[in-house]
């Protein structure tokens, strides 16, 4: 006596279609979530976005009366062989100040970085690149090894997404005027 076999029900094929692309979607999020977890500290540079110029190694604070911006002034690009060149929709890069090792500054201590134009910058995306950044180090910023910390907050077609790079380090030079000053008391 053979045994009658029913039928075996699948689910429509769209939403089999539908689940499939929904497990790529998480995927591809999954993967650019994990490239963001690298260590900041060790590079200028993301793999898609990249500082244009390391900064000098040392530089001045701002003092009262004067003004001594960061050198070279920072700027963030969009590398052009990047596949974002071709989906990217927006991008705003925010700077803040991080500690040798990559650890962003206590809110604090972020007081101390000056950005007159503001922390942000849009991405020109038509030269794949931000305009310069502005900015002061204030005087009362501890003496010590620092570097620049950028948000790159971005929209393709695909979703919003984040990636971030830090400067090289730098140290403050001492100002030749206090010290012509001293010595000369």
């Amino acid at each position: 006596m053979a045994e009658q076999m029913e039928p075996a029900s699948f689910p429509p094929f769209e939403l089999v279609v539908e689940w499939v692309n929904q497990l790529w979607r998480e995927e591809v999020v999954r993967e650019r979530a994990i490239k963001m977890c690298r260590d900041p500290s060790l590079s200028i540079e993301d793999g898609d976005f990249r500082l244009m110029q390391p900064l000098k190694s040392r530089q001045r604070k701002h003092l009262t009366g004067e003004s001594k911006d960061l050198s070279p002034r920072p700027i963030i690009a969009l590398r052009r062989e990047s596949p974002l060149t071709r989906t990217m929709k927006q991008c705003v890069v925010t700077v803040r100040l991080l500690d040798s090792d990559g650890a962003p500054l206590s809110r604090e201590e972020q007081t101390g970085l000056i950005t007159p134009d503001g922390p942000q910058r849009n991405m020109i995306l038509s030269r794949l690149q931000t305009a310069p950044f502005t900015i002061k180090l204030s005087q009362h910023l501890e003496e010590r090894k620092l570097r620049l910390g950028f948000d790159i907050d971005y929209t393709t077609k695909e979703g919003q997404f984040q990636a971030k790079i830090s400067s090289n380090c730098f140290q403050f030079g001492r100002d030749r005027r206090l010290r012509h000053l001293r010595q000369s008391v």
